[in-house]
């Protein structure tokens, strides 16, 4: 057989085997791929726990209680008011 067939077939043989390579490449990665999503979904269907805490400084607390309290007077005040006079 000449030196020219018998590259060919060298070549396609090669051709063929990075194509076999290149298939189970491809099939390793989309396995990977199919357990990360499972993974990913298995991880967002668990329900997470959020805990808030809120710190406000005491002397805002203070001067809106007294706020409060004075609002609160002058509505009973007025509610006392308007009661005696029906």
């Amino acid at each position: 057989m000449p030196a020219g067939p018998r590259r060919f077939i060298a070549f396609a043989r090669r051709i063929l085997s990075e194509m076999v390579r290149i298939e189970k490449t491809i099939k390793d990665q989309t396995k990977a791929v199919s357990e990360t999503i499972k993974t990913t979904h298995a991880q967002q269907n668990t329900p997470q726990e959020v805990i808030a805490k809120i710190h406000i400084p005491e002397a805002v607390v203070a001067r809106k209680a007294s706020e409060d309290a004075a609002d609160d007077k002058k509505y009973q005040l007025r509610t006392l008011f308007v009661a005696s006079l029906t």
